[in-house]
């Protein structure tokens, strides 16, 4: 029988998110070409992996789910979570689950330049 250890599962795992890394930044250099063109590639795959674990912390699991969270940093910077189109989402009791908010904000933000 196979046995994977922890190592070899944190390995797999690492190699995924790296992965889907690279998705997401192929995707932004399409939709978002002048905010991810400013960066050097090791700037831009560093912010990626930033926000990725920034949305991670915001309860965020879905791939779709971290990558809106990611291209919406990317598209109104990290502080956008607080912009005015975006705080009433936070504060609408009814939207409990993180899935529910990132579905509201990926929808109300201006200028939907970008969907998934």
């Amino acid at each position: 029988m196979l046995k994977i250890g922890a190592r070899q599962i944190a390995a797999l795992r690492g190699a995924a998110r790296a992965r889907f890394a690279d998705r997401v930044l192929e995707r932004l250099r399409v939709d978002l070409p002048r905010q991810v063109g400013a960066l050097t590639p090791d700037q831009a795959r560093a912010k990626v992996l930033a926000r990725m674990d920034k949305a991670e912390r915001f309860g965020l699991e879905t791939e779709q789910e971290v990558f809106r969270f990611v291209a919406l940093a990317f598209a109104y910077g990290d502080d956008f979570t607080r912009q005015p189109w975006a705080v009433p989402v936070f504060e609408d009791a009814s939207l409990t689950r993180p899935s529910e908010r990132i579905a509201v904000l990926w929808e109300s933000a201006p200028a939907r330049a970008m969907r998934a």
